[in-house]
C-alpha cells in the first residue's frame, strides 16, 4: 500500500474512531474495501499514530494525576481499544522517563538510596528500580573492565615491538610478523581508549 493511501485511510478513521465507530468495526470495513491484514495492521498502526498526536499528552497527565482515563470525559468519544492502545504508549513512556532519570542520576554519582527515594514507584517498582541500577552498574564495570583491556592492549603491543628489535639486535633475525600483531594491538587500544 502507498504511504498517501494508508495516510487518508488513517486520518479518516481516526476522526470516525472518535465516538463514531469502533476499532473492529474499522478493521471490518478494512477488510471490506478487500485490504490485506499487514495493510490493515499498517493503517491502524497509523490510526493509533494520529490519535496518539491529540491525545497522548492529556492521557499521560490523567495517569499522573491518577484520573481514570477510561471514564474521564475527555475521552469519552474514543474507542475503548484505541483508549487501551494510547494507556500502554503512555505507560511505556512515563517507565521510560522514570529509567532516564534514574541514569541521570546515577551518572551524576547519586547513591542508589537516594535515587530509590525519587523513583515514582507507580511506573517503575522499586525491584525494577533496583535492577535497572544493577544493570547500569554492570555496565560501568564493564566499561572499567574495558579501559583495562585497552592499555593491557597497547602495552603488550608496545612489548611485541621492543622485542622485536631485541631479539634482532641479539640474534640477527627479524620476525616481521611481531611488529604488525604489536602495531595492531597498539592501534587497537589506542582507539578502544579514544571511542570512550
Amino acid at each position: 500500500m502507498e504511504y498517501k493511501k494508508k495516510l487518508e485511510y488513517a486520518e479518516k478513521y481516526a476522526l470516525e474512531l472518535q465516538g463514531i465507530k469502533t476499532k473492529e468495526q474499522v478493521v471490518s470495513e478494512l477488510k471490506a474495501e478487500g485490504l490485506y491484514k499487514a495493510d490493515i495492521d499498517a493503517v491502524m498502526l497509523s490510526v493509533r499514530n494520529v490519535l496518539a498526536d491529540s491525545y497522548l499528552q492529556p492521557i499521560q497527565l490523567a495517569l499522573i494525576n491518577d484520573e481514570d482515563v477510561y471514564e474521564s470525559d475527555k475521552f469519552k468519544s474514543l474507542d475503548k481499544g484505541i483508549i487501551n492502545d494510547l494507556v500502554e504508549k503512555a505507560e511505556r513512556q512515563l517507565t521510560d522517563r522514570e529509567r532516564n532519570k534514574i541514569a541521570a542520576f546515577y551518572s551524576q554519582g547519586m547513591p542508589p538510596a537516594m535515587i530509590l527515594k525519587q523513583v515514582n514507584q507507580k511506573y517503575l517498582s522499586l525491584e525494577e528500580t533496583s535492577k535497572y541500577l544493577a544493570r547500569l552498574d554492570a555496565a560501568g564495570t564493564d566499561n572499567e573492565v574495558d579501559t583495562g583491556m585497552a592499555v593491557l592492549s597497547i602495552v603488550g603491543g608496545l612489548a611485541l615491538i621492543v622485542g622485536t628489535f631485541v631479539v634482532l639486535s641479539t640474534t640477527g633475525r627479524l620476525f616481521y610478523v611481531l611488529p604488525i600483531v604489536g602495531l595492531v594491538w597498539t592501534i587497537k587500544g589506542i582507539v578502544g581508549l579514544v571511542n570512550r
